[in-house]
C-alpha cells in the first residue's frame, strides 16, 4: 500500500510540476533561469520570421456561421459535437472503472472485475472513436481538414461567386489563396 501512495504521491508532483511550470516561465520573458531579464521585446531578430506554431483542429469549429450553414454544416456540426462528447462519456466511464479498481483494496475478484471492466471500455471508446478518425483523415487527404473544420468549409458562399462552398473556394488552384484570400472570395451570404 505504501508503494501506491508513493507511486500515487509523485505522479501528481510531476502532473502539478508540467502544469505550472509553463504557466510561471509566460511570466517572465526570459525563462524561468534567467528570471531577471524584463524586456518584453527582447530584440528578436526579424530576418527570422518567427510566429506561433498553430495547430487548426478546433479552430473553424467554433467559426461556425449558422447564416451561412447547409445541411452538410450542420451534419458536420452535429457529428463533431458528438464526437466529443463521445470522447468524454468514454474517460468518465474509465476513470469510473479505474476507481473502483482502486476501490477493490487487493481483493482478487473484484480487480479482476475492474480491469475487465477497463478493457471493455478502452474496446469500445476504440472501437466507436474509429469512425471520425478514418473521416478526419480522409478529409485532411481530400484538403478539407478534420471533422472539426467540416462546419465551416461545408458553408454556402454567395451566388455571386463562382463557388458553391467554402472548401471550393480554399482548394481553388488556379488561385493562390489562403484562409483569408479564401474568405474574401467566397463572400459569405448576407455580405
Amino acid at each position: 500500500m505504501k508503494k501506491y501512495l508513493i507511486y500515487s504521491i509523485t505522479t501528481f508532483a510531476i502532473s502539478v510540476s508540467l502544469m505550472v511550470l509553463p504557466v510561471l516561465a509566460q511570466d517572465r520573458p526570459g525563462g524561468l533561469i534567467n528570471s531577471t531579464t524584463s524586456c518584453v521585446n527582447c530584440n528578436i531578430d526579424d530576418e527570422l520570421a518567427l510566429g506561433e506554431i498553430r495547430i487548426p483542429i478546433f479552430a473553424s469549429f467554433i467559426d461556425f456561421d449558422t447564416n451561412n450553414a447547409s445541411i452538410l454544416s450542420w451534419l458536420s456540426f452535429v457529428g463533431a459535437l458528438a464526437t466529443i462528447g463521445l470522447v468524454v462519456f468514454w474517460v468518465f466511464l474509465l476513470v469510473k472503472a479505474g476507481v473502483k479498481g482502486l476501490q477493490s483494496q487487493g481483493n482478487a475478484e473484484n480487480l479482476a472485475v475492474a480491469f475487465k471492466q477497463v478493457q471493455s471500455v478502452l474496446l469500445g471508446a476504440a472501437i466507436t472513436l474509429f469512425f471520425p478518425v478514418v473521416l478526419s483523415v480522409v478529409g485532411l487527404l481530400l484538403g478539407v481538414g478534420t471533422i472539426f473544420s467540416w462546419p465551416k468549409m461545408f458553408q454556402f458562399c454567395s451566388d455571386t461567386t463562382n463557388y458553391e462552398f467554402y472548401y471550393q473556394a480554399l482548394l481553388d488552384k488556379t488561385q493562390n489563396t489562403d484562409a483569408a484570400a479564401a474568405e474574401a472570395a467566397c463572400q459569405p451570404l448576407g455580405n
